[in-house]
């Protein structure tokens, strides 16, 4: 354990790296694409487009000797325009949005469509665009499909799949109440390289059929996102829920807990089941 800007380890050098995309990637994501809703379909198509453009653009700078270094960095700024378009456009809208999270102010969420379907493609992408869900689901790729390497477009359908999260939660809003956490306690909530966790996802062996994804924003404030069926013991903030959320957020990571300070981590473990959410 050990004190550092959390900038210096959480960029992860290549983090979306692309493996070149094939005719029979595109034709998977073609079929793929025929069990999306159709009002999306057209924006996973220009997704994966521009993620095979820029894997092609990548392969060209690994293998192609004749490039000047005058073209490679062209090509470069190319793949980085275009990668900055994909991703880090969603996190500048989305930043105002959680300055309203730390002010603890979600009306938003249920009162300004467009603020709220920025914010939920957001937290979606959080939810998605991790090391530990990417590896899941190009594993879950190779045993559906032992004949093809399909792995390589776990890139591609992770962010697909934040863009179908996305607009799930916004168009189901209505059964959701945003719960503001807020924690006087003497533990801070801790954050980790998944951002953003499902509470209702332990023991599930399979992708979770429901969510209460939590979201630790502050050292004391944390939304979580939940179905008013669902009687969380989560309105009000103990020491103990505190242990038990930090315990989650352990548990999802694979590599990094960042806190406020080093005390926060206390009684964190990774290794027992945390205990969270009953079930109704």
């Amino acid at each position: 354990m050990f004190s550092t800007n959390p900038m210096n380890i959480m960029v992860e050098r290549d983090f979306y790296s692309l493996s070149k995309i094939t005719a029979i990637d595109i034709a998977f994501m073609e079929d793929w694409l025929q069990t999306n809703d159709p009002y999306l379909v057209p924006h996973h198509r220009r997704v994966y487009q521009s993620l095979a453009f820029i894997a092609d653009v990548n392969d060209r700078l690994q293998r192609d000797p004749k490039l000047t270094s005058q073209e490679k960095a062209v090509l470069r700024g190319v793949v980085t325009e275009t990668e900055e378009n994909l991703h880090a456009s969603i996190e500048r809208a989305a930043l105002p949005l959680l300055n309203e999270l730390r002010e603890r102010r979600v009306d938003f969420l249920n009162h300004d469509d467009e603020n709220a379907i920025k914010f939920f493609i957001f937290l979606a992408h959080q939810y998605f665009r991790t090391k530990g869900i990417r590896s899941s689901i190009g594993k879950a790729l190779s045993v559906a499909h032992p004949q093809f390497d399909f792995s390589r477009l776990k890139n591609v359908l992770c962010y697909c799949f934040a863009t179908n999260l996305g607009a799930s939660l916004f168009l189901d809003r209505e059964k959701y109440d945003p719960i503001v956490l807020v924690n006087s306690t003497d533990l801070g909530f801790i954050a980790g390289d998944q951002p953003v966790v499902n509470v209702l996802s332990l023991g599930c062996e399979s992708a979770p059929k429901e969510m209460a994804l939590y979201y630790p924003v502050t050292p004391n404030t944390a939304l979580l996102w939940s179905t008013r069926e669902y009687e969380l013991r989560l309105r009000v903030v103990t020491r103990d829920l505190v242990r038990d959320l930090n315990d989650w957020i352990a548990w999802n990571s694979t590599q990094f807990l960042i806190a406020h300070s080093t005390g926060d981590f206390r009684g964190i473990t990774n290794k027992r089941m945390p205990r969270v959410v009953p079930r109704r």
